[in-house]
């Protein structure tokens, strides 16, 4: 009896979560950057490839590569004015790196100690570099535009 209850709840857990992130996705639609942090990324990407960061070795770890070996953006004021190229709120940038978050780990482990420039745009990066699909196809695609 004790084993069914504790499967249950865990059941229920899971379908909770689950039902959460399925809400989430609702209400805040289909998450998309916008076109010029895209375009940049890209050239981020393409510009790793002609130096020779990622190859046809690494290429199942090109999004670490991209945008996790390293910091995208340095300094307060660099990321400022990224933002402001890119034409992106502060509260823009935060708001779509906690819906990530969200999306990603079911809740966001995003503090007030994050709440910094510098801090928003290294994550928007790293998960506006997902929505790149930096697979084998993709690549090659990349690839073609040398």
């Amino acid at each position: 009896m004790r084993v069914t209850d504790t499967r249950n709840e865990a059941q229920k857990r899971a379908d909770y979560s689950t039902a959460r992130l399925v809400l989430v996705k609702q209400q805040l639609g289909d998450l998309k950057m916008n076109e010029s942090i895209r375009e940049e990324l890209k050239e981020h990407v393409k510009d790793l490839i002609a130096d020779g960061f990622i190859n046809q070795d690494n290429i199942e770890d090109a999004h670490y590569h991209a945008f996790s070996e390293d910091y995208y953006i340095i300094g307060h004021w660099n990321a400022e004015q990224w933002l402001e190229k890119h034409d992106v709120t502060a509260w823009e940038a935060i708001q779509y790196v906690i819906e990530q978050d969200t999306l990603m780990h079911g809740l966001t482990n995003i503090t007030t100690d994050d709440c910094n420039p510098e801090r928003i745009v290294n994550l928007l990066v790293y998960y506006a570099g997902y929505e790149l699909n930096l697979d084998q196809e993709n690549i090659n695609l990349l690839l073609l535009t040398l």
